[in-house]
C-alpha cells in the first residue's frame, strides 16, 4: 500500500503540470505595434467601404495626415491591434468607416460615439457633423487609440 501513494502523487503533478502548459490564455496577446503603424500610416482610399480593399499595401508613409472632403467618405483600417490611419483629419459631413481586418475582435469608443463589437471583416460608421477633435479607443484593447480632426 506504500507503493500506491508515491505512484499517485507522480501521477497528480504530471496532470498538474500538463493542464497548466496546454491551458489558454485569457484575454488578447500582448503586442505593441510598430512605431509606425501607431504614428503614421499610408492613407486608405476615401471611396465607400463596400467597395474599398479589404488589405492595404504600404509604399511610402504620408508626411501629413489623410483628409477628405466636405460631406465625403474616409475609412479606418483595424490591423495589427492599431487603428491605421491613427490620426485622420476630415470636414465636417463626413462619413468614416472603421472595418476590422484582425482575427480579433475589436470596438470604436469616444465620447460622441460607440461601436458595438466587431469581429473580422465587419465595419462601424459614423458621420461627423460637428468641427472638433475626437480622440476615441478600442472598449476591448484600451492601449489602441486613434484622432479624428473635423475642420
Amino acid at each position: 500500500m506504500n507503493r500506491v501513494y508515491p505512484i499517485l502523487g507522480f501521477v497528480l503533478i504530471a496532470l498538474i503540470i500538463t493542464c497548466g502548459c496546454t491551458q489558454t490564455p485569457s484575454g488578447p496577446p500582448v503586442t505593441t505595434p510598430p512605431a509606425t503603424v501607431t504614428s503614421t500610416a499610408t492613407p486608405i482610399p476615401t471611396t465607400t467601404a463596400a467597395t474599398s480593399s479589404p488589405t492595404a499595401t504600404a509604399t511610402t508613409l504620408p508626411t501629413t495626415p489623410p483628409t477628405a472632403t466636405q460631406g465625403g467618405t474616409a475609412s479606418v483600417t483595424i490591423q495589427n491591434f492599431a487603428f491605421v490611419p491613427g490620426t485622420l483629419t476630415i470636414t465636417r459631413g463626413t462619413t468614416v468607416t472603421w472595418v476590422n481586418q484582425d482575427p480579433v475582435s475589436h470596438s470604436v469608443v469616444s465620447d460622441a460615439f460607440r461601436s458595438t463589437t466587431l469581429s473580422k471583416g465587419s465595419a462601424y460608421s459614423f458621420t461627423f457633423e460637428n468641427a472638433g477633435t475626437y480622440q476615441y479607443h478600442c472598449g476591448i484593447h484600451p492601449s489602441m487609440t486613434g484622432t479624428i480632426t473635423v475642420t
